[in-house]
């Protein structure tokens, strides 16, 4: 009897202790677990709220970006009609008006290159290389006229400048239409960058 109590005894006890151990190293398992998931949610969570971040201020700089852009376009437009408009009378004060609308346009449009979707940038830039060619029969016209070649100026007007200015016109009015859709409907997230910037 005294064999079968320690026999008993011996299986209680090893019981116990491996029962103690199997908790134990289960307890251990489930809080590396734990401790890891948690790490790792806490990680996806900050990458998700950095991408959220970076997606708000891109919205928020294009919703910027489209207003002033739209504005640039428009006065560098307004300031070819006038340069236009009064070309026998023009003045200098015009032309310097003129000049500096199409260099804010352009310093705007490089400055902002990496907001703009393609179509857009590709749009507002042959926008402003056609302001840049108007400049240039502008001031070719002048030089003539300011040489008492009236004629010649006259004919770079009416064959050269008029189709430009129309040109310009035209394109005004398209690329305020699309930058007023652009701040309308503003472009959506991308989600896959998200989802890649948490792989």
């Amino acid at each position: 009897m005294e064999l079968a109590k320690t026999i008993i005894v011996s299986l209680l006890t090893s019981t116990a202790v491996a029962g103690f151990l199997v908790f134990m190293v289960k307890q251990y398992v489930e809080k590396r677990i734990k401790l890891r998931f948690d790490k790792e949610l806490e990680r996806v969570k900050t990458e998700l709220s950095m991408a959220a971040a970076r997606d708000q201020e891109m919205l928020r700089r294009e919703f910027d970006i489209y207003p002033s852009l739209s504005e640039q376009v428009y006065r560098a437009r307004n300031c070819a009609r006038d340069v236009y408009e009064h070309f026998g009378n023009w003045y200098q004060s015009l032309e310097e008006a003129y000049v500096g609308s199409v260099q804010t346009l352009t310093e705007q449009l490089f400055r902002y290159r990496l907001f703009l979707e393609e179509e857009t940038f590709a749009r507002v830039h042959k926008y402003k290389t056609d302001l840049s060619a108007f400049y240039a029969v502008f001031a070719e016209a002048k030089r003539k006229l300011d040489g008492g070649d009236a004629e010649g100026a006259e004919k770079l007007m009416r064959n050269h400048l008029r189709q430009l200015w129309t040109a310009v016109d035209r394109q005004h009015a398209e690329i305020i239409e699309l930058l007023r859709n652009k701040v309308k409907a503003p472009r959506k997230v991308n989600a896959d960058s998200r989802t890649s910037a948490s792989s």
